[in-house]
């Protein structure tokens, strides 16, 4: 596969040793410098192209809400999807007036702050122990679930078929999260970022910065640039399922 990205990125370096200057983030983040402010990349960036898979494979994911997966039995219940490899981070259940949100690492953690259980995202299967209540409040209540789940069939090199089309960014500073159209929720900040150009009062500076996210049992490494007109986003991102190039791109400021 060749990597968008990498191209992408090397360009934009070159350019900035001729015109601009660095920041490399260290492990504390302690030398971002309020300088840079004025880098906003905030967005929806939307898919300018299809998704390749390093792997050979595509990879599509699917959604359901409000389906009934169980009951409750006295204080306990067990469920069970239907389906395999469940998004880690995606399944909400709901046991009467108690929500339990995925922590992402196969827990449920009840809304009530006692009720419990798990979920094991190969199988889409889990457990469910209710704490509040008096007695067997709870016993015969349906169990609700809404999750996302993956499929992955076999496509020769051929394109995953958009399952990430759009890219929400939210910028603090250095710091970045990305929310995915997919379910993926990705947090991290920049590595680094060169200022193309030079600072022109009442236009906004260029920008080429590079960053690494994770989250949701995936990982993002790649770049957001900032032109004239325009912003976009080239990254590589490495799943259960694969590797896969993303972009999109976003209005500019």
């Amino acid at each position: 596969m060749v990597n968008k990205f990498a191209r992408f990125s090397s360009l934009l370096v070159v350019a900035a040793l001729v015109a601009g200057c660095e920041w490399t983030s260290t492990s504390s983040g302690d030398s971002w410098s309020d300088s840079y402010n004025d880098m906003n990349f905030s967005g929806t960036y939307r898919s300018s192209s299809t998704q390749t898979s390093e792997s050979g494979e595509s990879t599509v994911t699917r959604s359901v809400s409000n389906q009934t997966v169980g009951r409750i039995s006295q204080t306990t219940g067990s469920f069970s999807c239907g389906v395999s490899d469940l998004v880690a981070g995606s399944m909400t259940i709901k046991v009467g007036d108690v929500t339990f949100s995925d922590d992402g690492a196969g827990r449920l953690v009840g809304s009530d702050g006692n009720s419990s259980g798990s979920i094991a995202y190969s199988s889409g299967s889990g457990s469910i122990s209710m704490q509040g209540g008096y007695g067997n409040a709870y016993a015969g209540q349906s169990i609700v679930a809404s999750y996302s789940w993956s499929t992955t069939s076999s496509n020769s090199g051929s394109t995953s078929g958009n399952t990430i089309t759009a890219i929400t960014v939210s910028q603090s500073g250095q710091k970045l999260t990305l929310r995915c159209n997919n379910g993926y929720t990705l947090s991290g900040r920049f590595t680094t970022v060169n200022r193309i150009g030079t600072i022109i009062e009442g236009v906004s500076s260029r920008y080429n910065a590079q960053f690494e996210v994770s989250g949701s049992g995936a990982k993002m490494v790649g770049t957001l640039h900032h032109n004239d007109s325009s912003r976009s986003l080239n990254g590589t991102l490495t799943d259960r399922s694969g590797t896969y190039d993303i972009s999109g791109t976003a209005a500019g400021l």
